[in-house]
Order: C-alpha cells, then sequence, then structure tokens
C-alpha cells in the first residue's frame, strides 16, 4: 500500500479479508444493511434519475418503464468494481419473478414490462393480509 493514500479506496480492505477476522457480518457491515433504502454512492454527468451510482448493500431503487441518461429505467450500481445497470434478467428477480420467467427477447421492452410490474412479494403480502382478515370476519 501506498504510504499517502489519495482517496479512501487506497486504505481499504478487501471483503474476504474481514469476514475471515470477524468470523461473521460484523457491525460494519450491518450498518449498511440495517439502512433499509438505496445507498447512493455517485453520480455520472447532473445526476439525474439513470445517472446515480448505486452500492448492492442498499435496497435497489424502483425500476421505471421510461427514463433516461446511461442507467435508464434501472439505476446504476457497483457490482464488481464496474459500474453498469441491471440486466433485464435481475429485473425480473428483483420484482420477485421466478428464474424460468420468459422475458420479452426485445430489451427495450423487457425493461418496460418490469418497471411497469407490480412486485410479485409485495402483492403477494397484501393478498396474504387481506385473506387473513377475511378469514377472521368469517
Amino acid at each position: 500500500m501506498e504510504s499517502n493514500p489519495k482517496n479512501a479506496k487506497e486504505i481499504l480492505r478487501n471483503d474476504i479479508e474481514i469476514y475471515k477476522e470477524y468470523n461473521s457480518k460484523s457491525s460494519l457491515f450491518a450498518q449498511i444493511e440495517l439502512l433499509n433504502k438505496p445507498i447512493q454512492i455517485g453520480k455520472v454527468n447532473k445526476g439525474g434519475q439513470g445517472e446515480r451510482i448505486y452500492h448492492t448493500l442498499g435496497h435497489a431503487i424502483t425500476l421505471s418503464a421510461y427514463g433516461g441518461g446511461i442507467g435508464s429505467k434501472t439505476g446504476l450500481y457497483l457490482i464488481n468494481g464496474n459500474i453498469r445497470k441491471l440486466t433485464p434478467k435481475e429485473c425480473a428477480r428483483l420484482q420477485g419473478f421466478p428464474d424460468n420467467f420468459k422475458i420479452n427477447k426485445i430489451e427495450t421492452q423487457a425493461y418496460k414490462q418490469f418497471g411497469n410490474s407490480v412486485s410479485i412479494n409485495v402483492l403477494k403480502s397484501i393478498l396474504t393480509k387481506i385473506t387473513e382478515v377475511l378469514n377472521r370476519n368469517e
């Protein structure tokens, strides 16, 4: 390591090293996960909706059927050292669709499909609560 670091990244240890030292997820990682919201770590250009960069330990941002910028429809994420938008398959997973769900082959249509979708997990939770209330009232 350089003796005069120019930025924080130059002094960081890798996650595997830290996990081994603490033998489990430490409070260093738990604090990030407990934020329960997207963690914006940067931006591209003016930082519009499709130009914000997020950390993968935070919640994913809302998918959009429309919107522009380099990360249009999904936002941008720092993944394995690269900044990129989510793939249609990742969007499907984010919305709770099973891996065998057939995704439209036209990528722009696939992104629009998931941006317009209701999250399967949210819908399931709402329907479960409605069912519980109806069963109680019978």
